[in-house]
């Protein structure tokens, strides 16, 4: 017995730290959605553009060309009003498609897909507390690749909502 103790305390802490590294959420370009901060993408990454009005937290748009991913456009970090990031959304141009699909069905849990031969392609993936969708919208050269917290994506929706009401109700004024 004792000398099987020395082998299995090894095992047992990485096997603790396997698990946890699969609770984490996505972490793209190093930086963890919901934990890594405005000050990490600044220290790690050139800032082209900060806005600091959007959904009261900051839009950081920082240099594409050295991040190692071929034909990506822009890079954009949603951050909250405390300075964490919520969002990345990667621009990049849609001949792409197929090999990020292949890559993120690899690594999340994929929930929906709509590939269709011609026309606007999809798909939505889960990983922990966050979502993860590819859109490539029909007679475009351009893609996105989301990566967001299930709690920012749900307020994105209740204000998208909130707006779409605001209109609505706007327009019967006028009538």
């Amino acid at each position: 017995m004792n000398k099987i103790l020395p082998f299995a305390f090894p095992l047992i802490i990485s096997l603790f730290l396997s698990l946890n590294l699969c609770w984490a959420d996505p972490a793209a370009f190093g930086l963890e959605l919901g934990k890594a901060t405005l000050k990490d993408i600044e220290a790690n990454h050139k800032v082209i553009k900060r806005n600091d009005a959007i959904f009261d937290g900051h839009i950081v748009n920082i240099e594409p060309h050295k991040l190692g991913l071929e034909e990506l456009k822009s890079v954009f970090f949603y951050c909250d009003k405390d300075g964490v990031i919520q969002s990345t959304v990667l621009v990049m141009n849609q001949e792409k498609f197929d090999d990020m699909f292949k890559a993120l069905s690899g690594k999340y849990k994929l929930v929906s897909k709509d590939i269709p031969f011609v026309g606007t392609k999809s798909a939505y993936f889960e990983d922990g507390a966050s979502i993860i969708f590819i859109n490539a919208p029909h007679l475009s050269f351009e893609m996105e690749v989301a990566y967001q917290t299930k709690k920012f994506s749900d307020a994105l929706h209740k204000k998208h909502d909130q707006q779409k009401t605001d209109e609505r109700e706007k327009e019967k004024s006028l009538l």
